[in-house]
């Protein structure tokens, strides 16, 4: 398996930041790390963007380029 290209890498490593800094900021400003009742809360696009990390990274390795 090759390593992943340095592109997916930098997008994926600010996707995971950017969706644990929401998420954790949200958690520390308001007591509740993630709140399910607000729909369009920044846990929710914490969530979105590790998921999208997590698809970028397993593309890049499933591509085989």
């Amino acid at each position: 398996m090759d390593a992943p290209r340095p592109r997916n890498v930098l997008v994926a490593f600010c996707l995971i930041v950017s969706g644990s800094v929401s998420i954790l900021h949200h958690g520390l400003a308001c007591g509740i790390f993630f709140d399910v009742s607000d729909p369009i809360g920044h846990d929710w696009y914490g969530l979105v963007a590790l998921v999208l990390a997590s698809i970028v990274l397993w593309r890049d390795s499933a591509s085989g380029v």
